[in-house]
């Protein structure tokens, strides 16, 4: 990997200069010959988890020890308990509602550290966790949360250990600090950091934007925070003891923030996002991180650009990177068929996939 000094380099402008060695303050690129493995995966290595169960419409997979939880908001149960073992439908819980054990939007994370899965309802300001143990023997759709707590005044995003969690929300004390830590009641424990320097005349038009369409990812010991990109690849790694960056890194794609100027009614407007899909569905599983990279064009944005029509989009997400928690490539995965969510077990040898095809879901598994 290469380290580069603070540049002054102009943002791209979506004119088709998107391949030019760019980068972000302080950071470190990479690219894929920096992983130490590179393997792909194919479909003769693949066997199908749950033959015979329907899904819906699920959008994420969580493993807990023999069971595999499906998020599926069309379903009867926003969570479905599946066993490994047999394949089979254990049972189901948290409907979607207003009541005292139901959850409008729910967001939901994964903390193997405390054998807890823990649910976020933005909308209610409610966090729901329920216990390995809870869930392994649920089976009559109803569920008694471990903890519930309420009126949270953050957003969050992230579990730590202590009953803490990172919350995405800007507010009149922090601002738009890049890490704000609140306790279980919502209230702020502390905000530092900002978020890496780039060369642009619109950062604060870019901002919203870069602060909160990343991927999170906490280390099971709490000590350290990894943001990935959604729109552009920035691999953030934040220490939380020492309350500051770690490391910045900036890769596989070299992909940048990107704008374009717009004339609606002869007033200029900045339409921010960017052509690019990048990292989504990061987890830390087996003492590293995972996340899925797209790499594929998210829209076209150029002078042409037409806000009133939808815009293309194509995901692909095909390929598994893993780092370490110092920021390290150790390994790229090449997916043989766009995947939806996944998740790794706590040894880091089995992949598991929730993968779209031919208009049905299923979920595969892949030996790593």
């Amino acid at each position: 990997m290469k380290r580069f000094p603070a540049l002054i380099l102009p943002l791209l402008l979506l004119t088709g200069c998107g391949d030019k060695t760019v980068t972000f303050e302080g950071a470190e690129t990479f690219g894929y010959k920096d992983f130490a493995v590179t393997r792909t995966l194919t479909a003769d290595q693949a066997d199908t988890v749950l033959d015979g169960q329907t899904l819906l419409n699920p959008s994420h997979i969580f493993l807990l020890d023999s069971l595999l939880l499906t998020k599926d908001s069309d379903a009867d149960f926003i969570l479905n308990v599946f066993s490994l073992n047999n394949k089979s439908l254990k049972g189901s819980f948290l409907k979607s509602g207003k009541g005292p054990y139901e959850e409008v939007s729910s967001l939901i994370r994964k903390a193997p550290q405390e054998r807890k899965i823990y649910a976020f309802d933005f909308l209610q300001k409610k966090m729901l966790s329920f216990a390995y143990d809870q869930i392994a023997s649920v089976s009559d759709g109803v569920l008694i949360p471990t903890d519930i707590y309420t009126n949270l005044t953050g957003r969050p995003q992230t579990m730590l250990p202590g009953e803490r969690f990172l919350s995405g929300e800007n507010d009149t004390l922090s601002g738009p600090s890049r890490i704000k830590i609140y306790d279980r009641d919502g209230n702020l424990q502390t905000y530092f950091g900002e978020y890496p320097g780039f060369q642009t005349d619109h950062r604060k038009e870019l901002m919203p934007m870069l602060l909160n369409y990343i991927e999170t990812v906490a280390s099971d010991d709490g000590k350290r925070l990894m943001f990935l990109g959604k729109s552009n690849d920035l691999v953030e790694i934040w220490d939380l003891e020492k309350q500051a960056a770690h490391r910045f890194l900036h890769g596989p794609e070299l992909r940048m923030p990107e704008y374009i100027r717009h004339s609606i009614g002869g007033s200029v407007e900045i339409i921010m996002g960017g052509r690019y899909l990048c990292y989504s569905e990061a987890i830390s599983a087996a003492g590293s991180v995972w996340a899925l990279y797209d790499g594929s064009i998210s829209a076209i944005l150029d002078d042409s650009f037409d806000l009133t029509k939808p815009t293309p989009r194509v995901e692909n997400n095909s390929r598994l990177l893993r780092f370490d928690w110092e920021g390290r490539p150790l390994a790229c995965y090449q997916l043989p068929c766009p995947v939806k969510n996944f998740d790794v077990d706590e040894r880091g040898e089995w992949l598991y996939c929730l993968t779209k095809q031919e208009g049905e879901f299923s979920v595969i598994r892949f030996p790593l």
